[in-house]
C-alpha cells in the first residue's frame, strides 16, 4: 500500500515538474535604443516543447510621444532567419531586407528593424476621435547593439539545437 502511494506521488511530482519546466521563460537580453523615442526592449525565451522568443518593449511618455507597449512572439525558425539576416546587413551601405514578417534597413549607419504583424497593445487612444493606437513595433540599433543581440540569440538557438539532437 505504501509503495503504491509513494509511486503515485513520485509520478505526480515528476509530471508536475516536467510541466513547469516546459512553460517557464527566461530573459535573454535587455537593452535601450538610442532613437528619439527611446524604447526599453527585453527578449525572453519561452521554454515549451517548441521554444519561442518574445520581444517585449515599451517606450516612455513625453510631450511628443505616447507611451506604447508591444509584444511580438517568434518561433525558433523565424528567429534563426531574422538573426542570419541581421548579422549579414552592412551598416556602411544603405542595405535593406524586406520580409513578410519584418523589414531591416540601414540609414545613417544605424539599423532600423520593423515587425509587420505587430501593433501597440497599451490600449490607449491616439486622437480626439478616439481611434485605438496601432503603431507598429520598430526600433533602431547601432552596430555594437546588433552584434551583442545577434551573439546572445545565436547562443540560445545553438543551445536549442543541441538539446533537440539529444532528445
Amino acid at each position: 500500500m505504501n509503495k503504491k502511494i509513494l509511486l503515485t506521488l513520485l509520478l505526480y511530482s515528476s509530471l508536475a515538474h516536467s510541466q513547469s519546466m516546459n512553460n517557464f521563460m527566461n530573459k535573454l537580453i535587455e537593452f535601450k535604443t538610442f532613437e528619439r523615442n527611446k524604447k526599453n526592449i527585453v527578449i525572453f525565451k519561452e521554454h515549451k516543447t517548441e521554444p519561442a522568443y518574445i520581444f517585449s518593449a515599451n517606450n516612455g511618455k513625453s510631450k511628443e510621444f505616447r507611451s506604447c507597449k508591444w509584444e511580438v512572439k517568434c518561433t525558433n525558425h523565424f528567429m534563426s532567419n531574422f538573426i542570419n539576416e541581421l548579422s549579414a546587413i552592412n551598416v556602411d551601405y544603405s542595405d535593406e531586407i524586406k520580409n513578410k514578417n519584418y523589414s531591416i534597413f540601414v540609414k545613417r549607419k544605424k539599423i532600423r528593424v520593423q515587425f509587420a504583424n505587430s501593433k501597440c497593445i497599451q490600449d490607449h487612444k491616439t486622437h480626439y476621435f478616439q481611434e485605438s493606437c496601432n503603431r507598429k513595433f520598430s526600433f533602431v540599433l547601432n552596430k555594437e547593439q546588433a552584434n551583442k543581440f545577434v551573439s546572445k540569440i545565436e547562443d540560445s538557438i545553438i543551445e536549442d539545437n543541441i538539446l533537440t539532437k539529444k532528445r
